[in-house]
């Protein structure tokens, strides 16, 4: 005699709940008053959110102060819906405004939000603030006159803490590096602290590819590989560096420093391999694609024939936690008034401590992008987009790996005159945050979770 759902054993019936996508858990749960009862199993929520951590390679709606083990099992509960609600929204036809407000902060800065933390950090040449987004206040603020923020270069390495990488330089040489360490451990006290290195004693000027992990910052520059060990006491070390990689930004995994160039107008860059200074390995050289007239080709994208303009973002890179390695824009307008914009997707996978790259995809739209903000996973890529004639309006790109490797488009429904004035945007994707900051320093936040 066959058996129906209902006569499983409850045991049975949780391990097939564990399996289910998120959507079919949430439904199979509203089934009847014994599914139901699963809900009381805090197991279920913990593996679904791992699940769709490391399955469905979607970042979770909490900042690193926040760690599964610790939240109760009804707070893991909410935090699944909520991932579940913003990934619906994010992928609907249409995207929703769920909350909108705004804040006065400082005017000509530049702005990054500090990944599901509900902080955004403006900064600007000799000074960088924080503020909370969720009261709308500055939590804490850095003056120095020779103060310069390098916004690239951010881990969230350590829990319930940013580092930041920054240095001090004057007349276009830097005299010293500094870590700047945000701790949201504790929201009402968020604090800033900071700590200086000794004086550079070699002549550095012209960086690129600032990176920083917890124990370790550097960067590329005049030939040489430049680190400092976020100590005080520990003196900024020189190696040379053959190579010249224009535009470079860096990533240390494991045992390497992976440094991937801008590239041109026709050219993906290359990704150079450099030893972590921890290791003895020889640094090579190697493409991050096939050569140019390869890849153009087997992936057809139709350059125009003649540039007016055209813009070249650095790169944005990433460990590959999500399946992403490195996300490049390209902007172009033709002699014949052509629009064109490429945002290329990097897939990428770690094997045996190494970085194991696949095909690019490549979304092209036809009308020009004056901004980009990328998300934490490299899969959505925020773009201001600014028509010769037309309204700028904002758009979501999206890559998704599965079932083949392909890109979506989104228009988002956001009031002219807010995109219209515009000068600077930023992005958190974890809790489904788009930020626009005026002429003026006012800044409105869009929630769409």
């Amino acid at each position: 005699m066959s058996l129906t759902i209902l006569q499983l054993p409850q045991d049975v019936l949780l391990e097939l709940a564990k399996h289910l996508n998120v959507g079919d858990l949430l439904s199979f749960l509203s089934t009847c008053r014994a599914i139901r009862e699963l809900r009381l199993e805090r197991s279920l929520w913990l593996e679904t959110l791992i699940r769709i951590r490391e399955v469905e390679l979607q970042p979770l709606p909490l900042s690193t102060a926040e760690t599964l083990d610790t939240l109760s099992r009804d707070e893991l509960q909410k935090v699944v819906h909520r991932a579940h609600g913003l990934k619906n929204n994010w992928e609907s036809e249409k995207p929703r405004i769920i909350g909108m407000h705004s804040l006065s902060v400082t005017s000509q800065s530049e702005i990054f939000c500090i990944p599901g933390a509900h902080i955004v950090v403006t900064h600007g040449w000799g000074s960088m603030s924080c503020w909370d987004i969720l009261t709308s206040q500055r939590v804490g603020d850095l003056e120095f006159p020779e103060l310069i923020v390098h916004a690239e270069a951010l881990s969230m390495e350590m829990n319930g803490k940013s580092l930041i990488g920054a240095c001090f330089q004057l007349h276009g040489l830097i005299k010293n590096l500094v870590v700047i360490c945000v701790d949201f451990r504790d929201r009402a006290h968020i604090s800033m602290s900071y700590v200086v290195s000794p004086a550079a004693k070699d002549t550095l000027q012209f960086p690129s590819g600032f990176f920083i992990d917890p124990q370790i910052m550097g960067f590329l520059a005049d030939s040489k590989l430049v680190t400092w060990r976020l100590d005080a006491d520990a003196a900024i070390q020189t190696t040379p560096y053959h190579g010249v990689l224009t535009g470079a930004q860096c990533l240390p995994i494991g045992r390497s420093i992976y440094a991937l160039s801008r590239g041109s107008a026709r050219s993906e860059g290359k990704l150079q391999v450099i030893p972590h200074p921890a290791t003895d390995r020889q640094s090579t050289v190697i493409s991050v694609s096939p050569s140019p007239c390869e890849i153009y080709e087997s992936i057809k994208v139709p350059y125009p024939a003649h540039w007016r303009t055209w813009t070249l973002w650095d790169p944005y890179v990433f460990a590959p936690q999500y399946g992403i390695f490195a996300v490049i824009c390209r902007s172009f307008s033709s002699v014949q008034d052509e629009e064109l914009a490429f945002i290329h997707f990097r897939p990428a996978r770690m094997v045996h401590g190494e970085l194991e790259f696949s095909q690019s995809c490549v979304y092209r739209h036809g009308e020009a992008i004056s901004d980009v903000a990328v998300g934490v996973s490299g899969t959505y890529v925020l773009l201001r987009i600014n028509p010769a004639n037309a309204t700028p309006y904002l758009g979501l790109v999206h890559f998704n790996a599965t079932p083949v490797p392909h890109t979506t488009f989104r228009r988002l429904e956001v009031e002219d005159t807010l995109v219209f004035s515009c000068v600077q945007i930023a992005f958190d994707e974890q809790q489904g945050l788009v930020l626009l900051v005026d002429n003026v320093g006012e800044m409105t936040v869009l929630s769409y979770a």
